[in-house]
């Protein structure tokens, strides 16, 4: 099966797989999907995200989303609402990112666009130690 199709199955039928349809155990299956294709399925994705965000950040994707998903910072556990928004959120995300990928060169174009991108955040007023 394809990914994206894969995904989208998840995402409508979350028990099927043996999920419970929130927001970490989509989280979980997609890091063990990663880490099942060496780390490469989602490679570019964080800086695909960040580049949505609009600036840099040390999170990992997931909480890229998260605070893509809800930016008004919300407390651990997600609430039930709050949760729903993220998954949401995810699923848009990933496919598009997924779509993005898909080409040849797809993954070279993401981190082409992501070092053009962070050419554009350097602070010329900066000029850092002497």
């Amino acid at each position: 099966m394809e990914y994206r199709q894969l995904f989208r199955e998840i995402h409508k039928r979350p028990g099927m797989y043996g999920l419970d349809g929130s927001f970490k155990s989509y989280e979980a299956f997609l890091m063990g999907c990663d880490a099942g294709n060496d780390w490469g399925l989602f490679s570019g994705f964080r800086e695909w995200l960040i580049m949505r965000l609009g600036s840099q950040s040390s999170f990992g994707w997931p909480g890229l989303v998260l605070q893509l998903a809800l930016p008004e910072k919300p407390s651990l556990p997600l609430s039930p609402e709050s949760d729903a928004k993220a998954v949401e959120l995810l699923f848009e995300l990933l496919d598009q990112f997924m779509e993005e990928r898909a080409p040849a060169h797809g993954v070279a174009n993401i981190f082409e666009k992501y070092q053009s991108w962070l050419s554009t955040q350097w602070n010329p007023a900066f000029r850092g130690p002497d």
